[in-house]
């Protein structure tokens, strides 16, 4: 459905400058993303917001390309007022395009009913922005010379980091769990396991575990006796005996 593609795409909203430069341009991330949504559009409708929000962040982060390339030869395109005006819009626009990216896999999670990409997706939904308004916080900050220790400035990166890895994860999850109709019975694709399936597993082991102890409880309520008499307790063996 396109979502794999859509999750590469996601790292070039990392910003990796070198020399002022963004080696992975938020427009490239765009122009990737807009190719896994055109997949998709082609079963649902729900990106249709999230589309709108793309083509404006990809012109606005080509402007900032352009002006970093141009930089690099000494070419001033901008003044430095009109520099961080461009500044703040691509990073509203990067945020508002998150945001109706992780909205959009979230309904349509519901709609197909896969619910570890529900979850995942309205767990990004709640944290991305808590990250996002620390990492402009921090940057406002430190506009105003508020902030003298770099300590801040490592938590800012800190913040973009992971609130991008949260919005891969969640589109990871559709593509490993969201399937179009007719093939709700498709195998789990390339069988590929990662740390959110061990964590699940263990969860639903747990909770099974749980279960089993609490049929064990009522049980032995029915008969008026505790779980140790009717169950019994194994004694661990000491060593040496």
């Amino acid at each position: 459905m396109g979502f794999g593609i859509m999750f590469l795409g996601t790292f070039f909203l990392w910003n990796a400058k070198i020399a002022d430069f963004d080696i992975l341009p938020d427009f490239i991330g765009y122009l990737i993303i807009l190719y896994g949504i055109k997949c998709a559009s082609r079963y649902c409708n729900n990106f249709r917001n999230a589309r709108l929000a793309a083509y404006a962040g990809g012109l606005v982060s080509l402007v900032v390309f352009a002006s970093q390339g141009l930089g690099l030869f000494g070419v001033s395109l901008f003044s430095t007022d009109a520099a961080e005006i461009i500044g703040a819009l691509s990073q509203l626009t990067r945020i508002t395009f998150i945001m109706l990216l992780l909205l959009a896999i979230f309904s349509l999670a519901k709609e197909t009913g896969a619910e570890k990409t529900k979850k995942r997706s309205l767990i990004s939904i709640i944290t991305v922005p808590v990250l996002w308004l620390g990492y402009i916080a921090i940057g406002v900050m430190n506009y105003l010379g508020a902030i003298k220790d770099e300590k801040f400035l490592s938590a800012a990166l800190l913040c973009e980091i992971i609130y991008v890895l949260f919005t891969a994860i969640a589109v990871f999850s559709a593509y490993m769990w969201i399937c179009v109709e007719g093939d709700e019975d498709m195998p789990k694709r390339n069988n590929i396991k990662t740390p959110m399936d061990f964590f699940d597993r263990r969860r639903e082991r747990e909770a099974a575990e749980k279960s089993g102890e609490d049929i064990k409880k009522q049980n032995a309520a029915a008969e008026g006796k505790t779980v140790s008499e009717m169950y019994g307790v194994k004694k661990k063996k000491k060593k040496g005996r």
